[in-house]
């Protein structure tokens, strides 16, 4: 989702259009992230190029940095939940597009360790809450207000 300070001239609204990202400045996370890649793509597929103020790998520092208006960004929903209910930030989607990635973990099936195996059974047996964790919370004004672009 697209994360903007609660000064920021998009900050009222709920949506916008990919051409109006064009003029802005991005804090976005650093070229290995997988949310990177996903964001790149989502660039190259509206034909944006990005004026990136900052990179980093380091969730709270970005969201920080939206927070004091040096850029926007795009960041995973659970880790936006704490910025908007401290009023922080503001959330806002892209009209006609939905940043996902696919996260997978890997290990070796044949003689998993025991740390392996209780991770994969704790993701098996929390697998809904994981996934509704990871789904946009709505806004407040999200609740109270018609949607507005």
């Amino acid at each position: 989702m697209l994360v903007v300070s609660t000064d920021h001239r998009f900050a009222d609204r709920n949506s916008i259009d990919p051409e109006e990202l064009s003029p802005e400045r991005f804090v976005l996370y650093e070229h290995n992230v997988s949310v990177r890649h996903v964001t790149d793509a989502f660039f190259e597929e509206v034909q944006i190029e990005p004026f990136v103020v900052v990179e980093s790998n380091d969730t709270d520092f970005i969201l920080q940095m939206v927070a004091m208006g040096i850029g926007i960004s795009f960041m995973p929903a659970w880790a936006v939940a704490e910025g908007i209910r401290r009023d922080s930030v503001r959330k806002l989607m892209v009209a006609d597009h939905h940043l996902r990635r696919t996260v997978a973990i890997f290990y070796l099936k044949s003689n998993p360790s025991a740390a392996v195996r209780a991770f994969s059974s704790f993701l098996n047996e929390h697998q809904e809450e994981i996934q509704r964790r990871a789904q946009p919370e709505p806004a407040e004004n999200d609740l109270h207000q018609p949607a507005r672009r």
